[in-house]
């Protein structure tokens, strides 16, 4: 059987260990009556079982692999993510990353090697890698786990902890690097000058109207020897 669409235990089968899934999960049927609402298998890529509703399966396709259809993840262009950073190697990730916060993370490309894909994130005081498998047209970075897409793999791991398949890992993808970089560059490219703390409408011909918030660059005019500046002015 096939999953149809994902199953996380809600509703829970009355009395029965529960047999949790996602849409495309290949599930082998231990016992399926046709009149019953719930039925029990064992999930193929886990060999976990339990009981699951008999309305969120359907028949496998002949030759026993899960229905494709979907692009394979080297075909999909991930170039506008902030998280994505293309071909890098692993000591330019990390002289990237060490700088940054931890829980900062990009998705880099292997071409040399077997696995493509590969996580580094800064954790603490350290850079971590963590490769990314695609097998059979589904991507993962632990059996227990697998994904349509690395779009959904990232998706997944932003909110749950790397310490469900890395016990030493406690830690979400948190800032993609892109985006703390974007946020640093359009911090220091603010040009200097004052902010207005109150709106002041012209009532003079040669005076400029300014709007509370508004930033005005302030001039200082040159002094001369003699000169000073008053600070109760």
């Amino acid at each position: 059987m096939v999953a149809v669409q994902n199953y996380h235990g809600n509703p829970a089968p009355p009395g029965k260990p529960v047999l949790t899934f996602q849409t495309g999960d290949v599930i082998e049927l231990l016992r399926g009556d046709p009149d019953s609402p719930w039925w029990e298998g064992r999930l193929v890529q886990t060999r976990k079982s339990g009981y699951f509703p008999s309305s969120s399966v359907k028949p496998c396709p002949v030759d026993g692999r899960p229905p494709v259809g979907r692009p394979p993840s080297r075909e999909i262009d991930y170039t506008a993510y902030p998280w994505f950073a293309g071909n890098m190697e692993r000591q330019q990730t990390d002289n990237l990353l060490k700088s940054h916060p931890s829980g900062t993370y990009l998705i880099r490309e292997r071409p040399a090697e077997a696995e493509r894909f590969a996580i580094s994130i800064k954790f603490n005081d350290e850079v971590k890698h963590i490769k990314v498998v695609e097998k059979d047209n589904w991507i993962h970075i632990t059996e227990a786990k697998k994904f349509e897409s690395l779009l959904e793999l990232v998706e997944y791991y932003q909110c749950h902890s790397l310490k469900e398949s890395f016990k030493q890992l406690d830690t979400t993808l948190k800032f993609p690097y892109k985006s703390r970089e974007r946020a640093t560059t359009r911090t220091s490219s603010r040009s200097p000058g004052n902010v207005c703390a109150q709106g002041y409408p012209t009532s003079r011909a040669k005076m400029l109207p300014v709007h509370q918030g508004q930033r005005v660059a302030a001039p200082i005019p040159e002094r001369g020897p003699s000169q000073s500046i008053c600070h109760r002015c």
